[in-house]
């Protein structure tokens, strides 16, 4: 195995994409450019020859007068009105639209024409995007692009990693990200342009890595970090400690991955798992210490062990928890979990609706059932079993009615 480490030095590209229009053009006839679903849509005048056509063409996606004045387009603000036109800049040169990009920064474009005749426009990438946030690019690496053999380190650097991020395809030994790496890794939910952000496959770093660890060392770490670890491998994640969120109401560190077998062991920071709407993510085991832990809708989990910090838990599949110390949120509106067995901290179960096989609560951490806004009831499939040292609140009777075993109704409960 080789050590393989973050060191972005490579030049920053811009992307170029050409239009090329030929053929026989009309008045009315359109071309139609869409990015993001964003469409700029130019309307031929009077002036249609595949020169006039091009000139057009520019002319809109840069917000520039028409030379042509019965040319239009929709919308009426042309390309700077539209943000992700607004990071683009046109020339062109006979029948040829030559369409720039943010040096480093990607773009996907898409051109369809509407004729009267046979007039086209094809739109082709001539020059790829590429620099110093590129995963992909050879020159941010200590060797080269990581492979199978690779150790791969990003430590002791600000440099984000945010293109070339689909490396499904490549296995690599292991993933580290050290506490001084303070760039992120993936791309936020809405662009610096302000647009909710299309590229990269939902922005997450895809990796075919059995073991992943985050936040080693000193540092102040990075504010997102969002990997994709998928179906084929089992990953074995540690987070010793993240960074402050970057996003503000998302974790620092977001995964997501179906496999069935992996497992995440988490020390301290923030951490969300499938935490966007139709993720899914699949969890054997999870064990919190300490931090505050966000697990969406989309996650199936077997085991979970709380010994600290916060965690919400709102989809509610079927899983067996034990519980020690900290806070359990848990949220939703169907589902079960096998067993809770709770021996300390405090349990808010506000998931109406749902079904808990097996509930134990009491021990020496003198743990509380909170039930005060469970907004339905909840079905306690076995008596529910009372130790000592519990509190369960639950005024309204949302759980309790007949399934406390009375045998374990001893002294040192509470039962509200």
């Amino acid at each position: 195995m080789a050590n393989n480490r973050w060191e972005p030095k490579a030049a920053a590209v811009q992307q170029v994409d050409t239009i090329t229009v030929a053929l026989t053009w009309a008045t009315a006839d359109t071309v139609a450019i869409t990015i993001n679903t964003k469409v700029l849509t130019v309307s031929v005048g009077t002036d249609s020859a595949t020169t006039d056509v091009a000139i057009a063409v520019k002319e809109a996606i840069n917000g520039e007068t028409f030379t042509d004045t019965t040319t239009t387009v929709v919308p009426t603000g042309a390309g700077p009105d539209i943000a992700e036109f607004s990071e683009l800049t046109a020339t062109v040169s006979g029948s040829v639209v030559t369409v720039r990009g943010i040096a480093g920064e990607p773009f996907v474009m898409t051109v369809v024409e509407t004729t009267a005749g046979d007039g086209t426009a094809v739109e082709a990438t001539a020059t790829a995007a590429t620099g110093p946030n590129h995963y992909d690019n050879s020159d941010n690496w200590s060797s080269s692009v990581p492979i199978g053999t690779d150790d791969v380190y990003v430590d002791n650097s600000d440099v984000s990693i945010l293109w070339g991020l689909d490396q499904s395809a490549v296995p690599i030994a292991s993933f580290t990200e050290g506490l001084n790496f303070t760039g992120d890794i993936g791309l936020p939910e809405v662009a610096p342009g302000g647009y909710k952000e299309y590229r990269e496959s939902g922005g997450y770093l895809q990796l075919n890595c059995a073991k992943i660890t985050i936040g080693t060392g000193e540092g102040s770490g990075s504010g997102r970090t969002k990997i994709d670890t998928g179906s084929s491998t089992a990953a074995i994640i540690a987070v010793i400690n993240t960074g402050s969120s970057s996003e503000f109401g998302l974790p620092a560190f977001l995964w997501k991955g179906t496999h069935a077998s992996s497992t995440l062991d988490m020390l301290n920071g923030s951490v969300g798992v499938a935490s966007f709407g139709g993720e899914l993510a699949t969890l054997t085991d999870l064990v919190v210490a300490d931090g505050t832990c966000e697990l969406g809708v989309g996650l199936t989990l077997a085991t979970m062990d709380v010994f600290g910090g916060t965690c919400t838990l709102r989809g509610v599949t079927s899983s067996t928890i034990t519980m020690t110390g900290g806070v359990l949120n848990v949220e939703g509106t169907t589902g079960t979990i096998s067993g809770i067995n709770q021996q300390g901290g405090t349990i808010n179960y506000r998931a109406g609706g749902t079904t808990i096989t097996t509930l134990t609560v009491g021990g020496e951490g003198s743990p509380t059932f909170d039930l005060t806004n469970c907004p339905t009831t909840v079905t306690a499939t076995n008596p529910i079993s009372v130790r000592p040292g519990a509190n369960i609140v639950d005024p309204s009777r949302k759980i309790l009615g007949d399934n406390v075993s009375t045998t374990s109704l001893v002294t040192g409960i509470t039962v509200t």
